[in-house]
């Protein structure tokens, strides 16, 4: 899969200054590089992707880093990076960092951290992970809670079978502080175009001559993914009409209304009961949820005096979180297309078993059917 935006190609341009001398997008990257050996070198003859950064036990070490040379990334290698496993790349990271995790703590500690984690060994035990190289034959599967690893020997018989939760701060190996605090350069990181078109296979006509493609609910029945078109002749065009502005606000935050230049004025809650503002491009945030890979889902609240109340759920089947938007759609925004401010209220990570809890606070109005 792409390598997500937030975790930045590395660009050594040369540099050969040693890990202890960097800096790193995490606390706990920073700690596990220390207890390496802090003069450790990344490798500084490869210009971009993932870095060979020596070795530690005779098992070779790979590290990630950004143009400013800020580690992003540092494990044990796992994995080829030039194959496409199917799965998020912070997955990948999170077993490769949390490989070298085991490796470099004490027993003690390290029982105590995996109990801590939810992480066990369903086979075998975290020293036969040094048996395992980039061309052991690998699996990954999934539930909504749980991640399950197995690597195989040449027979298709398990060698190690690891089990560890579907929790984005234990994958991303950083705390709400940070991950909070990081979303923002993340997001202003996208670009500012519009996304690809969206292949129209399994449209379904609504009403007269107005067809809706998917409608996948999450939560409840009314915030879901559809999205609508209309029929002109033999042509299928994204609805964006004044008379149908429940239909137009859907269109327009799934992402498939493409001429328009709205910005949004993004309140992000963070930890400790705080929050920051910022200024971004609706095309900015779509482009990081598809890099991302999150699943959007919208639902109209209610049609005020001065606008459409919409809700829109940005979700992480991956990793186990929603950002979880709430704002005002002005009355004119048809019209508008090049002069509408969004102000939004984003509550970012909300771990997916709560997220029904929360919603439930935004929901106690109803949709009001606009004619």
């Amino acid at each position: 899969m792409i390598r997500k935006l937030f975790v930045a190609v590395c660009l050594m341009m040369g540099l050969s200054s040693s890990i202890h001398a960097q800096s790193y997008q995490s606390t706990l990257l920073k700690r596990i590089a220390q207890l390496v050996n802090p003069d450790i070198r990344i490798d500084s003859t490869v210009s971009q992707g993932y870095c060979h950064a020596g070795k530690y036990r005779g098992h070779d070490l790979v590290a990630l880093c950004d143009a400013e040379n800020n580690v992003l990334h540092l494990g044990l290698k796992l994995f080829n990076r030039q194959y496409d496993f199917g799965v998020n790349s912070s997955v990948l990271d999170f077993l490769e960092r949390y490989y070298l995790e085991l490796t470099v703590e004490k027993e003690t500690d390290r029982n105590t951290k995996m109990a801590d984690d939810k992480v066990f060994f369903r086979k075998g035990k975290p020293s036969d992970l040094l048996n395992i190289t980039d061309s052991t034959a690998f699996s990954i599967s999934t539930s909504e809670r749980f991640y399950e690893v197995q690597w195989m020997d040449n027979s298709g018989l398990p060698l190690v079978e690891l089990v560890f939760p579907v929790q984005y701060d234990l994958i991303y190996g950083m705390n709400q502080r940070e991950i909070q605090n990081l979303m923002k350069c993340y997001i202003r990181q996208a670009p500012n175009v519009p996304i690809a078109k969206r292949e129209l296979a399994g449209l379904v006509e609504e009403v007269d001559h107005i067809y809706v493609l998917s409608k996948n609910h999450y939560v409840i029945e009314s915030l879901n993914d559809a999205v609508y078109y209309r029929k002109k002749k033999n042509e299928y065009i994204p609805l964006f009409e004044k008379q149908y502005k429940d239909y137009s606000a859907a269109n327009l935050m799934m992402g498939v209304i493409l001429d328009v230049d709205y910005r949004m004025v993004v309140t992000q809650s963070i930890y400790g009961l705080k929050s920051i503002q910022y200024t971004i491009t609706l095309q900015q945030w779509l482009n990081y949820c598809r890099y991302q890979n999150l699943h959007l889902y919208f639902a109209l609240e209610e049609e005020r005096e001065d606008g459409l109340a919409v809700l829109v759920i940005a979700h992480s089947e991956e990793l186990g979180y929603n950002h979880l938007l709430s704002f005002i759609i002005p009355d004119k925004f048809v019209d508008n297309r090049n002069e509408t401010i969004l102000k939004v209220k984003m509550t970012p990570f909300i771990p997916t078993h709560n997220i029904k809890d929360l919603y439930q606070q935004y929901s106690v109005k109803k949709k009001k059917v606009i004619e």
